[in-house]
Formats: C-alpha cells, structure tokens, sequence
C-alpha cells in the first residue's frame, strides 16, 4: 500500500501519471463483483449462526476429546474456507472455539493458529476461497486456456489433501505432550492423582510378613495399575468428564441454533 501510493506520488510529480481512462482499463470489474458477492454471502450465512452450530457439532461427535476435536475443527475451517472468506470465517468460528478451550482448560492460541493455518490451506483450493485465487482464476490467458471451476479445483484438492494430513501430522507431533496445551491439569486429573497417591500408601504401608498381606498388596498395586491406566488415557486423549461434557453440550446448544 505503502509502495504503491509513493510509486503514484513519483509519477505524478513527473508528470508522467496514467490517464484516468488508463487506470480504469486496469480494473478487473470480474473480480471485484465476485469478491463483493462473496462478502455479501458470508454476511448472510453468517447471521444463520451455522460457524457456531459447526464448533458445537465437532464438539458434540469427538465426545469432547481434545485431538478428535482440534481435527475436526480444522477440517471444518478448511472446507468452509474453501467456499467462503477465510478470513470471516476464523473470525466467526472464534468465539464458540474459545469457549470450548475454556471448557477443556487448554490455551486457546495454538488452536485459533492450527484453524488460521487449515484456513489458509483450505482457501487455496478453490477459485473463490482466497481473493489471489479469484484474480488467477479471471485472468484473460488462464481462461483461454480452458481453465474452469472445476479444473482449477481438480488440480488444486490433490495438493491441499496432501498438505492438510501433513500440516495435522505435524501439529500432533509437535503437541505430542497435551499438558504444553493446558494450563493446568483438569480437575478429574488432579482427583485421580490424589487417589492413586493413597492406594500407593496404603499398599507401601502393609509388611510382607505373612501371605494374607502379601495377597493384600498384590490387590492394591492392580488396583493401582488399572488407575495409572486411566490416567494415561486421560492424559493421551485429553477429554473431559463425561458429565462436564454433557453439561457443556447441553448448555451450548441452547445458545447456538441455526437461524
């Protein structure tokens, strides 16, 4: 912008500026109207409230488990972005995110940058999802060529397929640690911990002077294997309570409804 209004300065103080009929020849009036429908659209779509009903559907199938989510959320920004402004619909799918991130105590920041990635990536794929995919799609010459809808989206998918199971193999693996996503240990965690802690005590604190409490430590330390099992779980998937994710669920689809 910069650039362009000092270039326009320069030549007109050298008198060497276009004419106005010039200037208007270089104006893809093509483009511009495919650009102000598509923002009328997402004005449109977007009072329906279906960004919201979206983040709650993906929250209500993953059953609350935080990667099955954090897929589904990306893929839902890529293919709205593919149809729609990428940029609106990040901005509209935002809120609902948050508040989903709050439920399941992680930082919101890596999951907003995973969706504005998988925005990114989803807006390439076809002709209207990002506005330099509009001007290469209207240009003269690509036309000529018989480039069309759907060639151009033909083409594109093969690559952003590939890129978007790449670019979720990389965030699983740099996330491969979920307590990097949490601000603190939910508080189920925390209860099983602390039960864990007691039977640990309790089979520590019993002699192995007689087989009675030998057959007594040996139940004690299964019982604590199998809770050192769920807490694995817990720790891998990173889902919340289950009746927390049924509280959560309810109370979210009586705020969101598609108008």
């Amino acid at each position: 912008m910069l650039a362009s209004t000092m270039s326009i300065a320069i030549l007109a103080a050298l008198n060497e500026r276009p004419t106005m009929d010039e200037l208007i020849s270089w104006i893809d009036v093509d483009t511009l109207l495919l650009l102000f429908s598509m923002m009328i659209l997402v004005a449109v779509v977007a009072e329906t409230g279906i960004f919201d009903w979206l983040a709650v559907y993906a929250y209500k199938i993953t059953g609350g488990k935080l990667w099955p989510l954090v897929g589904t959320l990306c893929f839902f920004t890529a293919f709205v972005s593919s149809i729609l402004d990428n940029v609106t619909t990040v901005l509209l799918m935002t809120p609902v995110t948050i508040r989903l991130c709050e439920v399941m105590e992680i930082n919101p920041v890596p999951i907003l940058t995973a969706m504005v990635v998988y925005s990114n990536i989803g807006g390439a794929m076809t002709p209207i999802g990002d506005p330099p995919n509009v001007i290469i799609a209207s240009n003269r010459d690509v036309i000529n060529n018989g480039i069309d809808f759907s060639t151009f989206t033909l083409h594109m998918s093969i690559g952003v397929i590939l890129v978007i199971f790449v670019v979720y193999a990389q965030l699983r693996f740099i996330f491969r640690d979920i307590a990097v996503l949490r601000f603190d240990e939910p508080q189920d965690v925390q209860e099983l911990r602390h039960e864990i802690a007691i039977w640990q005590r309790a089979a520590a604190s019993l002699s192995s002077y007689s087989k009675d409490e030998n057959l007594v430590r040996e139940t004690l330390m299964k019982k604590v294997q199998r809770l050192l099992s769920q807490l694995k779980k817990k720790l891998i998937t990173g889902s919340v309570a289950l009746e927390r994710y049924k509280t959560t669920l309810e109370e979210l689809q009586e705020k969101v409804n598609i108008k």
